[in-house]
């Protein structure tokens, strides 16, 4: 069965490779572009929950809504997503396995990656197949 993606997921790849293309970076580049705005993406819902929180507990100090309401929105306690702490670093970019799979299923260059040695023990005959 065939994994079928949204459209802006599909569009977003297709920009970051002619990004890529047009600065001449190569796939692994692109990769890390990709996975940083997934964590961008995932940072910006991160912030709009806050805020979603934030709106709730002024609207139960106010005493809009009902009081189980009122009660719930109240217990709730969150700080603030830091960015810094949102988005790895170069090293750790690779780890955030989901991402790297939506790249890859997403479109071609699938051979030029899994080609290369993952941690020592892949060669190209074997493909990265364990």
């Amino acid at each position: 069965m065939a994994l079928v993606y949204p459209f802006r997921y599909r569009i977003v790849r297709n920009a970051l490779v002619l990004f890529g293309k047009l600065l001449r970076v190569g796939e692994e580049k692109q990769i890390d572009w990709y996975v940083r705005l997934r964590c961008t993406r995932l940072y910006l819902l991160h912030v709009k929950d806050f805020l979603r929180i934030r709106i709730r507990r002024l609207q139960a100090s106010m005493g809009l809504g009902t009081a189980e309401q009122i009660e719930r929105w109240s217990k709730r306690s969150v700080t603030f997503p830091r960015l810094r702490s949102s988005i790895p670093k170069n090293e750790a970019l690779r780890q955030d396995y989901e991402s790297v799979f939506t790249w890859l299923t997403l479109g071609g260059g699938r051979d030029s990656y899994l080609s290369r040695p993952a941690h020592g023990s892949c060669n190209r005959a074997a493909r990265c197949i364990d």
